[in-house]
Parts: structure tokens; sequence; C-alpha cells
């Protein structure tokens, strides 16, 4: 849905999402309030093929590829297909790391929907953000990437990249080297033993979000003490630098939507990495012209809305 409104999809063409986009905890009123009033047909990784069947529609989007719940999106593909119903498999979970998928699957969307030249207009602006930070990052010298340890999981402590591999990629992407190339579970000893310049915390749902006043950051510093206050990490690098920072979950993964808006982690993390590097990059205008340009939101930053901690400006 957050696709389909950058590139100006109409609403009125669309019969049925997914339960996640109306999931009161995403926001669902502040992001995509024109949707509230369409049939939900089941979670986007189990699709309910007869909630489905019944909307009569031409077309069904359903996720490309996710190996734990491949042979449910096989099967509701098949059952769709003996129906008569196109099945077009798309990821549209975007990021840095898969700007090329991305980019060819905004380029088809705008082809089947005829918003080709909303597509080319938004492609250009991503490509334009996107492409100085990969030049700049790629002629950092290797000694001059900082040690990242993020720790992926706002629910729990010591387990990195529970979003999977495009987590990792982020940080390299943004010029940092991950002190773990694992998902799961990790052993604090070992974290001590590869001593972060570093550490990067994702915050849950509730210390985050367009509802709050940006003034109201005390539960993602209520992240980063937790951190910061680990017996254990006292004397790694990151803690003892003050470099520790929490981000929003609603940026690392999106829920709901995915999305072009991963993009925003490249942003922040080299702002994080490499500071005198990207001194003249402002993460928050580019989220903002975002949400107007390409969402259609009237949400001012300046006035609601808190996603990272500290706030860059500090």
């Amino acid at each position: 849905i957050e696709t389909f409104q950058t590139i100006k999809v109409p609403k009125d063409i669309i019969v049925g999402v997914s339960s996640m986009v109306t999931n009161p905890e995403y926001e669902p009123d502040i992001l995509y309030s024109e949707f509230l009033d369409v049939p939900t047909v089941g979670y986007v990784w189990s699709p309910d093929v007869e909630a489905i069947l019944n909307l009569y529609p031409d077309v069904v989007l359903i996720p490309s590829y996710q190996a734990w719940c491949a042979s449910t999106l096989d099967n509701a593909q098949n059952v769709l297909e003996s129906a008569g119903i196109t099945v077009l498999r798309l990821s549209c979970g975007a990021g840095y790391p898969t700007v090329p998928l991305y980019l060819e699957e905004i380029t088809k969307l705008g082809y089947i929907f005829d918003k080709e030249e909303e597509a080319e207009e938004f492609l250009d602006w991503y490509e334009g953000i996107l492409n100085p930070i990969k030049e700049k990052v790629d002629v950092i010298p290797e000694e001059d990437k900082p040690k990242v340890y993020l720790e992926a999981s706002p629910s729990k402590t010591y387990t990195t990249l529970a979003g999977g591999d495009r987590h990792r990629r982020y940080v390299e992407a943004a010029g940092g080297n991950n002190i773990f190339e694992v998902s799961g579970a990790v052993d604090p000893e070992a974290v001590v033993a590869r001593d972060p310049d570093i550490i990067v915390k994702e915050a849950p749902m509730s210390a985050s979000g367009f509802r709050l006043d940006p003034s109201d950051t005390s539960e993602m510093e209520k992240v980063r003490e937790e951190i910061m206050s680990r017996p254990e990490l006292q004397n790694v690098k990151a803690v003892k630098t003050g470099k520790v920072y929490v981000i929003s979950t609603r940026i690392t993964w999106g829920p709901g939507t995915r999305s072009s808006r991963n993009f925003l982690l490249a942003l922040y993390f080299t702002k994080w990495f490499h500071p005198n590097l990207f001194k003249d990059s402002d993460p928050k205008a580019i989220h903002q012209e975002y949400l107007t340009r390409f969402q259609g939101l009237d949400i001012d930053l300046d006035k609601k809305g808190v996603f990272v901690y500290p706030p860059l400006e500090s």
C-alpha cells in the first residue's frame, strides 16, 4: 500500500488489503486512512484465499518469496490462478541493498497501473538520494569504517540481525562493519570481545511513531539507558564514547508496509557512522519530503513523530 501511495495508484481499484495495513498498532489512521474501510484478506504471509475470491479481483499481489512461508504463498498462488486470476509476486521490500530489485518493481507497477510518470518521478528522487551515499561509502578506507553492533530485536537483549540479512547490509551500505555475521542470539562476552565503536538498538513501536510529540523521547531514552547501564558493556568503546543510538522499528522494517521508507536507514546510519563525511545530509528533511510529496500526508515532523534518539541535532 505504501508503494501504491508513492506512485498514486487510485484507491478505488483496490478491493482488498492485508490485515497489517489496518492493524491499529501500525498507525493506519495516520498513514493509510483511505484504506481503513477496505476489506482485509488475511495476513500478508498467509492470505485468506476464500476472502480474496469473494472479492472477484482481476489481479492479486502477494509477496515474492519468504522461505518460512513459501509453501503457503505458493499454494495461495496456485488456487488463485486455477480460478483464472492473475497473480503477481512482488517484494516491495525496498532497501538500499536491494535498490535494483525495487527500482524494477516500481517500474513494473507504474506500467501495470498506468502510472509510469509517477514511477519515474519517484525513482529519480530515490536514486538521487542513495547514489551519492554509495559514491562516498565506496571510497572510505576499510580501516576508517566503524565496527557496529546492531541489536535488532526490540524486545530482547543480545539478539542481532533479527530482521535478517537486510539489516546487516544496511550497516555495510552506510560505511560500517558488522561485528557479527549471524542472525539470532549472541553471547554478551562476544560483544565485549569485538569492542564495537557504535551500537544501534531497535526501539519497540510503543516508544516511537507519529503519535508522539518530538520532545517526548522518554521511552527512547530508556532503551538507550538500558544499554548504557549494562555492567558488561562499561568498557566497550561505544558506551565509553556515548555512541549508542536508538532507531524506531517503524523505520527499520516499516511494519505493515516495508516498502520504500527503509531507505531512511541508510541516511541515519551514515550520520552516525561518518558524521563529518555526511555533515550536509538531512535525514529528517528527506523523510519529510517522502511523507509529503510521495505519501500525500499532511504530517509536520517538527510537530509530530519520534524515530531516533538522541535527536540528530544534538
